[in-house]
């Protein structure tokens, strides 16, 4: 019975955590500074997301995953994961470069556009970033459109 009481105040515990990181915490402000082709191809499209995080906060962030989905002329191109460990200092900002890699329809979807375009396109990325701080974890979603530069 005393182990279940414990479970249930853990728990209690790490929720409350996550809810007072949100209030102790500013929103960090996620920009997206440039779309670029990495490779471009008919068979395989590369692109790779600059990421700008400023961290307003008097303490570091980690950010420990983005889930984002990518669309092209308002069609949806796919979605993408990143975790890889990233950690922005306080009263900071950081550069992140995430990389996205098409599947063979959409790339050649997005190549012939592109071309048809003459070589203007603009990419479009709504997604949610996930942060640590030293009282728990909250998320901060984003949206960002940019145009797509050659490499």
């Amino acid at each position: 019975m005393a182990q279940n009481v414990l479970v249930v105040l853990f728990c209690v515990f790490l929720s409350s955590c996550s809810m007072l990181a949100k209030f102790v915490a500013e929103q960090p402000k996620v920009e997206l500074s440039s779309i670029s082709f990495s490779h471009l191809s008919l068979s395989r499209v590369e692109l790779a997301f600059e990421v700008l995080v400023e961290n307003p906060n008097s303490f570091e962030l980690g950010l420990n995953r983005v889930d984002y989905e990518v669309f092209v002329s308002e069609q949806k191109i796919g979605k993408g994961h990143y975790q890889e460990a990233f950690r922005v200092a306080a009263k900071s900002k950081a550069s992140l470069r995430i990389p996205f890699t098409l599947d063979t329809q959409a790339a050649i979807s997005v190549a012939k556009e592109y071309f048809q375009r003459g070589g203007k396109l603009e990419a479009r990325v709504k997604g949610q970033s996930e942060f640590s701080t030293p009282v728990g974890t909250f998320n901060s979603p984003f949206e960002a459109s940019k145009a797509i530069v050659k490499p």
